[in-house]
Parts: C-alpha cells; sequence; structure tokens
C-alpha cells in the first residue's frame, strides 16, 4: 500500500530535483559546496520558510471589515426573513440558505 500524500511529496523533489539540474546544472551530489556552505544554503533557505509562514499567518488574522461587513448582512437577511410570510416557503428557504452561507464567512473572517 502506498500513501499518496507521500508519493506527491515525491514527484514534487523529482521535478525540484529536474528543475535544479536544468537551472544551475548541477545536483545535490554537487562536490563544490563545503559543508559549512550546505548549511548556510539549508539556513537561507529556512529562513525563507519563515518568512512565508508569516504572510500565511497575517492571512488567517481575522479581518475586522469583513466581519463588520457580514454582521451587517446578516441583519440585513434577519429583517428580510422577519418580513416574509411564511407561506412564501422558497423566499424563506432562500433566505435560511443565505442566513448559513453569511455564518460560514462570518466563521472564516474570523468573527
Amino acid at each position: 500500500m502506498t500513501d499518496k500524500n507521500v508519493e506527491a511529496v515525491c514527484e514534487e523533489h523529482r521535478k525540484r530535483a529536474a528543475h535544479g539540474l536544468t537551472k544551475y546544472g548541477v545536483s545535490t551530489e554537487r562536490t563544490d559546496f563545503s559543508p559549512r556552505e550546505w548549511l548556510q544554503n539549508l539556513q537561507e533557505e529556512l529562513m525563507d520558510a519563515t518568512v512565508y509562514a508569516e504572510r500565511l499567518k497575517q492571512e488567517l488574522e481575522p479581518n475586522p471589515a469583513l466581519v463588520l461587513e457580514i454582521n451587517g448582512a446578516l441583519a440585513y437577511v434577519e429583517e428580510a426573513r422577519s418580513h416574509v410570510h411564511h407561506t412564501n416557503q422558497r423566499s424563506l428557504v432562500a433566505l435560511r440558505e443565505a442566513n448559513k452561507a453569511l455564518y460560514a464567512a462570518l466563521k472564516l473572517a474570523g468573527g
């Protein structure tokens, strides 16, 4: 049995190795780097990775403006729902679905 996630990572490694060989003309089997130079390259790559992680964390932070906008839309939906006569079932269902979608968006926005 194979793990599709492991296979996907292996495939990405193969692609990256081929790209590096094409771009730089050498592989990681090169012998012109000292252990200290390999460590320096590793450190620089890891520093880049921490910047990427920080950027993603910032993107996942709550968005106060979006939360306010969604809350306003929720208020409109609630008001409209209160005015829909219960015999107008299609409108009521549509408003309930809009309400659910807005609550889901609110959760995603950090509110």
